[in-house]
């Protein structure tokens, strides 16, 4: 049976198909984790952050299952990693980490989760519910974006990274020599 739904997922789920959503998807993650930074953030619908998700589970199902393929030895991620373009794997690794921490940071810093009751609104922290004004309700939603909006952001880049073509390999020195001869 899993050999069928691998099958399925190669056939379904193409390298191609999958890069183009992890790249729109990381586009769109960081322009929301973006625009929660600006004044009078968040601009989004508080809705819009959990669209991020579906798109990440079938990005991230084809990641696990290319990944698993080639993870024969204990070192196929690394020998993954490295037969991608240079700049890619530098710029990723470093949106990663931007996000990743910016992720991080903001759930250390929330002070409890958005709630609306009719017209009031509150924070729950765990069993508390703490009544809040309207502009620390309105940031609470902000920190949130930030949150599910930076981790999802690692998750599609890695996507990115494990989605994309690899380098040509250059023949090797001996073979240049021989074939020039």
């Amino acid at each position: 049976m899993s050999r069928f739904l691998a099958n399925l997922t190669d056939r379904l789920l193409t390298r191609r198909r999958v890069l183009i959503v992890a790249v729109v998807a990381s586009v769109a993650t960081f322009s929301l984790v973006a625009s929660s930074f600006l004044p009078g953030a968040p601009y989004f619908p508080d809705w819009l952050i959990w669209l991020v998700f579906p798109p990440l589970f079938v990005v991230h199902s084809r990641t696990v299952l290319v990944s698993t393929r080639r993870s024969a030895r204990r070192s196929a991620l690394a020998d993954e990693l490295r037969s991608r373009p240079r700049p890619l794997l530098a710029l990723a690794a470093l949106l990663a980490a931007f996000a990743g921490g910016i992720g991080m940071y903001s759930i250390l810093t929330a002070t409890g989760v958005p709630e609306r009751h009719d017209h009031t609104y509150y924070l729950r922290n765990h069993t508390d519910l703490t009544r809040v004004s309207y502009s620390t309700y309105r940031h609470a939603i902000a920190v949130d974006e930030r949150i599910f909006g930076g981790i999802a952001a690692v998750f599609y880049l890695m996507g990115v990274i494990i989605n994309t073509q690899a380098r040509a390999k250059r023949p090797s020195v001996s073979n240049r020599s021989i074939s020039a001869a």
